[in-house]
């Protein structure tokens, strides 16, 4: 069994370029092999460049461009393979197992 560090961080918006180019330099610097976004306002169109930026694989669950969505990013240098996932389409959570011995669960709340 490997060694699991999750860090978990509401981002509120990660459209901005210069904001998610910092949000991702300060993760990579993290030991962490999993992390959980909350608040990323993300939509399909952003998937591929915000993949290409991280160089790892990131999960998504889509909000809107000014509410919701959660991301699941692994560790670029990380050997945790994804066996499942399961999203809601209005961006609130995501379940995902991780190889055999973990499972992430990674959900956005409203306080309203």
């Amino acid at each position: 069994m490997s060694s699991l560090k999750i860090i978990s961080l509401k981002v509120r918006g990660l459209r901005n370029a210069g904001k998610r180019k910092a949000i991702f330099s300060y993760l990579k610097n993290q030991k962490a092999s999993i992390f959980c976004l909350q608040e990323t306002f993300s939509t399909k169109d952003d998937e591929k460049i915000w993949t290409s930026e991280w160089g790892g694989k990131i999960i998504f669950s889509h909000g809107t461009e000014n509410a919701r969505g959660v991301c699941v990013m692994a560790n670029p240098n990380s050997l945790f393979q994804v066996q499942s996932v399961e999203i809601n389409l209005e961006g609130q959570f995501i379940v995902a197992k991780l190889d055999e011995d973990y499972s992430i669960v990674n959900i956005y709340a409203s306080t309203d």
